[in-house]
């Protein structure tokens, strides 16, 4: 009997207090009532409350996944409550709950008296017969389910819609790294990556060159500013970029003459796909050798400079590459000497100038026929035609004729010599580096024929008549 009543004794002072008055306030909600049906976007809450001590605050609950737009307001630690404190009677606030998706919500008070004692009350169930269930989901807009990308590149984006405020839209993409792309995200399992974009219109470039050709799966989540997170169907897309060729080729000279035959090789070249072809061109804007899987292939040049060879490899989905070499073809060339009477004639070959007088040799000329001119006051001028082979010294001698006009230049018209005779060599007919040409009264030419250390005679049409002379002081 005794314990009981020490037990009733304990409970009793733990309700009235150390001073024998209440422990705790007593408060009501007053607005709005158990289960009523709210169609606007804000509502007042309401209570009373009442402590002998006097009550120090009242704290107003509702069930929420954000504050939306109320000042004042807090998120509870487990994030599923947001409240307010009003330490004013008479004691209410308002609350906008448009963030707030159309459903049944709880609401609760609690309050504080001055002495510092607390209590929760009973939970009401109210409900917002307004506005949305939820938000949009987002919705891929590209690219589209089972489509085939064809670029290193492609643009990632999808729409959303809330009645208040999308937080982000996240895109999702079947990955095992992010590449080049900033911003983007590994998840935890590190299969897929995600990039959140927070702004509308809702896109993302997505740069995937680091992943294979093949497979993958997209797909996009939506979260508003109540917490709430949405997700899109999962779309498959495929990666089919094509990897562009490469084109290298080897030679094994780049220099040559004309008639050299150069090589090529474009082993080195390739596709990691496939076959690809080969075409060749021999010079810059030369016809183009058309495309073939030989890989080697070669040329000769007919005309002496630098040549740029071009090398053109396509693949099956005609995608191409080049590379180039340049080749530089010296010219194969002759001589032609020029002997004159009297000597100290001007020469122009194929009417250029060539600031020598005769007698005189021109070197590295190109083979074929060139017209000689020699001019000199007091004389007529002289013109011929000479054919240079290729590797020998083709000879001319000229015979001037005096114009006799008192003034000392030509007037008449050109006089051409025809006959022309002579090769380079020591037999008769022959000559090594000719230094003095003569003509008797005759016609006869005499030749000093330097190297071999001799004169020859010829008739006026070349024939030899005779020679003498050799190596000597005497």
């Amino acid at each position: 009997m005794h314990r009981v009543l020490i037990v009733s004794l304990i409970l009793m002072g733990q309700y009235l207090g150390t001073a024998g008055v209440s422990a705790a306030p007593i408060a009501n909600i007053t607005s709005p009532t158990n289960g009523a049906s709210i169609s606007q976007d804000a509502f007042t809450f309401s209570a009373t409350a009442s402590d002998p001590t006097g009550i120090e605050w009242v704290m107003f609950h509702i069930q929420s996944y954000g504050t939306g737009t109320n000042p004042g307001w807090q998120m509870a630690t487990n994030e599923n409550w947001c409240y307010y404190y009003d330490t004013t009677y008479p004691y209410s606030v308002t609350y906008d709950w448009s963030h707030l998706y159309k459903g049944l919500y709880t609401i609760t008070i609690g309050a504080r008296n001055n002495a510092g004692e607390y209590r929760g009350y009973p939970a009401y169930v109210i409900t917002k017969a307004m506005g949305t269930i939820s938000p949009t989901a987002a919705q891929i807009t590209f690219p589209s389910d089972g489509s085939t990308i064809t670029q290193d590149t492609f643009t990632f984006s999808a729409t959303a819609n809330d009645p208040d405020k999308i937080e982000w839209v996240r895109f999702y993409i079947q990955s095992y790294g992010t590449g080049t792309n900033p911003g983007w995200q590994m998840a935890p399992d590190k299969n897929w990556c995600y990039y959140d974009d927070t702004t509308y219109p809702y896109d993302v470039t997505y740069d995937w060159s680091h992943l294979q050709n093949g497979s993958y799966q997209i797909t996009s989540w939506t979260r508003d500013n109540a917490g709430k997170i949405f997700t899109t169907s999962t779309y498959n897309i495929t990666k089919s970029v094509n990897t562009l060729p490469t084109a290298a080729f080897t030679m094994m000279t780049t220099t040559g003459t004309i008639g050299t035959t150069f090589y090529v090789d474009a082993s080195a070249s390739q596709d990691p796909e496939g076959a690809i072809t080969v075409s060749w061109q021999w010079e810059s804007g030369g016809e183009w050798i058309n495309g073939t899987t030989t890989r080697t292939a070669s040329h000769q040049y007919s005309t002496p400079g630098t040549k740029t060879i071009t090398l053109l490899v396509t693949d099956m989905h005609n995608a191409t590459a080049t590379a180039t070499w340049w080749v530089v073809i010296t010219p194969i060339t002759g001589s032609i000497s020029v002997v004159s009477t009297p000597a100290d004639a001007s020469v122009l070959l194929d009417g250029v100038d060539k600031g020598t007088i005769t007698p005189i040799i021109l070197t590295s000329i190109i083979p074929g026929t060139h017209t000689i001119k020699l001019t000199k006051d007091g004389y007529y001028d002289w013109t011929g035609t000479v054919t240079v082979a290729v590797g020998s010294t083709t000879y001319t001698y000229a015979a001037l004729i005096g114009s006799n006009t008192g003034n000392g230049t030509a007037t008449a018209e050109n006089y051409f010599m025809q006959p022309k005779w002579g090769s380079e060599g020591s037999g008769d007919g022959q000559f090594i580096c000719l230094r003095g040409v003569a003509v008797d009264s005759y016609g006869n030419v005499f030749i000093a024929d330097y190297h071999n250390h001799r004169i020859q005679k010829f008739t006026p049409d070349g024939t030899f008549i005779t020679k003498w002379g050799s190596n000597g002081s005497g």
